[in-house]
């Protein structure tokens, strides 16, 4: 094993398996490496086409009505979450299951790259609903990606090294949404809106392509298969277990409080002033979303293999903070003040993602690990509708300042529920 590559794995034995089998464990660091290149490229995509930032300003370039707009982050995130127990269900039927992570890749590349087609070909009304029929085909095969992989590092990589390959990957992918950031935000590019958004989608759909063609790679053996047999019913079955353990009762209420951070974002967007209709304002969001990535990753990553649960304890309190000063002070209407905002809130927001992920990981076991990443992903994806619906009604009577609020309410709740968690 090449020196550098035992150094990244930061282990006297980089070999050293605590839970997973003999022969994962001789591949351990091949594994290591190609799970830090495949998720380098889909979380560098992932940064190119974010909701929040990319497709909204797509969606407003075609001239696609306000009303599509606001379903972007709703389709995105529940879509990817409510199917989760059928393919769970359906995950535990296949020994190997590399392959369901390599195809769900393979369909979101295709669905990005056909958004990129409407962004040259299309306009208006019907430009958004292909945006947001694609976007949801997208979100479903990411809902198969999110069980799958999860399932599949839990088999060829061990405890103390699964944060790390997180952490990395997101380094590596906020790296690159850095300097596509810069040269966006100081206008390095000539293209129009539209057809500059257009060619950042075909990069980001080539991304998960060749991202699918290197997991494909990825030494898997086979494991057991109990648990698939009966489909929706034993996934039915596997809830009314679960339940029954009042640490994953914990970890489910923890995490829907830590809804705060994905939903906070769109409000500090929506006080940062109404200078946002330059290009160049993209690649100032772009270039703060990226430097958040870069350099909380391995920070957030070493710090979940010691504790994912002070990592969610933390993760809420910085969103609690960010909130507050933001509610306290209000909001800048220069771009730079406005990217200070997103960065705070995407460091956040990353710590959040690592930190529940990798608990969730550790807490569970190769006999139910793709059960409980499921059942707890389709039980956010419902809260998610519902909190993100309550937030959208009361949005009608109060301004974002005070729904930021509200939401740094809800984080600093997170982060007392997490304090008092179990350590996984």
């Amino acid at each position: 094993m090449a020196v550098w590559l035992k150094k990244l794995m930061d282990d006297e034995d980089a070999r050293a398996c605590k839970d997973i089998s003999d022969q994962a464990c001789h591949h351990q660091p091949r594994s290591f490496l190609i799970h830090i290149v495949a998720l380098s490229l889909t979380k560098t995509g992932d940064g190119l086409i974010d909701p929040k930032l990319t497709l909204t300003w797509l969606l407003g370039a075609l001239g696609a009505p306000l009303g599509l707009t606001a379903w972007l982050v709703p389709v995105r995130e529940s879509l990817s979450l409510l199917p989760q127990l059928a393919i769970a269900s359906e995950l535990r039927k296949r020994p190997i299951r590399k392959t369901f992570w390599v195809v769900g890749s393979v369909v979101q590349g295709l669905c990005i790259l056909a958004m990129a087609w409407v962004a040259f070909c299309l306009k208006g009304e019907l430009a958004g609903i292909s945006i947001l029929a694609l976007l949801a085909g997208f979100s479903l095969a990411r809902g198969v990606c999110s069980v799958a992989i999860k399932d599949v590092q839990g088999k060829t990589i061990a405890k103390n090294q699964r944060g790390k390959v997180s952490g990395y990957a997101a380094s590596v992918a906020g790296a690159s949404v850095i300097v596509l950031g810069l040269a966006v935000a100081f206008g390095w590019f000539n293209s129009p809106g539209s057809a500059l958004l257009g060619s950042l989608l075909v990069l980001a759909g080539l991304l998960w392509l060749v991202a699918a063609a290197v997991y494909q790679q990825l030494p898997e053996y086979e494991g057991a298969t109990e648990g698939g047999k009966n489909g929706l019913k034993t996934a039915v079955k596997g809830f009314l277990t679960a339940m029954k353990n009042s640490r994953f009762r914990r970890f489910l209420f923890t995490r829907t409080l830590l809804l705060a951070s994905a939903l906070m974002t769109p409000f500090l967007v929506a006080m940062a002033g109404k200078n946002n209709q330059h290009i160049e304002t993209l690649g100032v969001l772009l270039l703060a979303s990226g430097l958040a990535s870069f350099l909380s990753g391995p920070i957030w990553g070493r710090f979940a293999d010691r504790s994912s649960r002070l990592v969610m304890c933390v993760a809420a309190m910085l969103t609690a903070l960010t909130g507050l000063i933001t509610w306290l002070l209000g909001a800048s209407g220069n771009n730079w003040g406005f990217a200070i905002m997103i960065f705070a809130i995407s460091v956040a927001h990353a710590g959040v993602r690592l930190g529940r992920k990798t608990y969730l990981i550790d807490m569970a076991n190769s006999e139910n690990r793709a059960t409980l990443v499921a059942l707890s992903n389709t039980a956010i994806g419902i809260m998610l509708l519902v909190i993100g619906g309550l937030t959208a009604a009361i949005a009608q009577y109060l301004d974002a300042q005070w729904l930021v609020l509200m939401l740094s309410v809800l984080a600093l709740l997170a982060a007392v529920s997490a304090w008092f968690m179990d350590e996984a």
